[in-house]
């Protein structure tokens, strides 16, 4: 999803040359996965017990571009 706009519309620009200004979203999804883990903490702390268990891990994948630029136009 995006959107943009290109003019003429600077005086200082010769005849042949626009700007232009673009705006790019990008959601590309999410990923939910989880990973085991276990050991024991005894080494360390004395008073817990082994511990065991599992981490959830969420990730979103997007990104917001803005893009300004110039163009020449070759020709008539």
């Amino acid at each position: 999803m995006g959107g943009g706009v290109e003019g003429k519309l600077l005086p200082w620009l010769p005849a042949n040359w626009t700007w232009k200004l673009e705006y790019l979203y990008l959601d590309l999804g999410s990923l939910n996965s989880s990973a085991p883990f276990g050991g024991t903490l005894t080494a360390f702390v004395p008073a817990i017990s082994p511990a065991t268990g599992a981490v959830a891990i969420h990730t979103h994948f997007f990104d917001n571009i803005v893009r300004v630029g110039l163009n020449y136009k070759f020709g008539n």
